[in-house]
């Protein structure tokens, strides 16, 4: 399969590559050669029947449970802040985002 250059220079801009003529003349027979070799394994292994993967091992949203905590296994304010580089009345501070 051959790519005109045209088609070569649509895929750089879609990609934002700067190319010479040099290398569009390249790309096009790179690209029509891995082209070309895409459609022999979809002829000759028979994979155009085959259904595209997406997902290869399986899984499907894989989240944790959703457990519930008791108040005795949670931080107190005062552990949270106690570590804290500045704090006031029982809260972060930090310094202000708009002036």
């Amino acid at each position: 399969m051959t790519l005109a250059r045209e088609e070569v220079k649509k895929i750089a801009q879609v990609a934002r590559l700067k190319l010479t003529g040099e290398d569009e003349e390249r790309l096009a027979r790179e690209l029509g050669a891995a082209l070309d070799f895409v459609q022999t394994l979809e002829n000759e292994k028979g994979l155009a029947r085959e259904e595209p993967t997406y997902q290869v091992t399986g899984l499907k949203n894989v989240y944790r449970g959703d457990e519930e905590r008791v108040a005795s296994e949670t931080l107190t304010p005062s552990q949270v802040l106690a570590n804290a580089p500045q704090k006031k009345d029982g809260y972060f501070q930090v310094p202000p985002v708009l002036n």
